[in-house]
């Protein structure tokens, strides 16, 4: 690998070093214990029962896996997108019930991390709206192209972007745009949340994922104000 360095006036150096890691390389085909198996179905979704661990232990982890990726998206909304009535009135009831009963659960588990990430207020949001909102990061999770959904994280930004319960959440429903006189600004809370909170961080990225410097070698943040710091 390189290191390299750079000083805050602008200085630079670098040296290439052989990194060694030591331990046994993962094995795909190797045998998977039950308790193997029920940490992973664990962790990979909301538990695990004596049919899991017994494919998982006959199978391996890939073919789990494999499996998943086929299942049917277990929506809140009874049809998924656009239908009439939820399966529950209560949407944490609804939710129970796909992550305790669905077949889909790496697709859950998938569908819930993102939700914590791409977060809204219940206060703000109506019943009905909770599940809709939900069921784009199941849609979203594995990708499900027969409900129009992409598998890709910039089509589920894409999508957040225009529910309505982002909308009352980070109050950019019904904004206006700016004037020409300068009196009237539009709300940015959600522009910068979702830079900050829901994409690529407080710190301004290369392609690469590192982060982006200055001349001086300084980090550059996402923020007006720390922009070519």
């Amino acid at each position: 690998m390189t290191l390299a360095v750079a000083d805050a006036g602008g200085l630079t150096s670098s040296t290439e070093r052989v990194i060694s890691v030591a331990g046994d390389a993962w094995d795909p085909d190797a045998a998977v214990s039950e308790a193997e198996a029920s940490r992973f179905l664990s962790q990979a979704g909301f538990g695990w029962d004596a049919d899991a661990v017994a494919m998982m232990t006959a199978e391996g982890f890939e073919a789990w896996i494999d499996d998943q990726v086929t299942r049917a998206p277990n929506y809140l909304l009874d049809i998924g997108r656009g239908a009439a009535e939820p399966q529950s009135d209560n949407a944490s009831h609804a939710f129970v019930n796909a992550a305790l009963f669905g077949e889909d659960q790496l697709r859950q588990r998938l569908a819930w991390s993102l939700f914590q990430i791409i977060v809204i207020n219940d206060s703000v949001v109506y019943s009905f709206g909770k599940h809709w909102y939900y069921d784009l990061f199941v849609g979203h999770a594995l990708g499900d192209d027969a409900a129009g959904y992409g598998g890709t994280y910039r089509d589920l930004l894409a999508d957040v972007t225009y529910t309505g319960a982002m909308g009352e959440f980070l109050t950019y429903k019904g904004n206006r745009k700016a004037n020409d006189d300068g009196t009237s600004a539009p709300d940015e809370n959600y522009a910068r949340e979702v830079m900050q909170l829901f994409s690529v961080g407080t710190w301004e990225l290369n392609p690469d994922g590192s982060r982006r410097r200055t001349t001086r070698g300084r980090a550059c943040s996402c923020s007006p104000s720390g922009r070519g710091n």
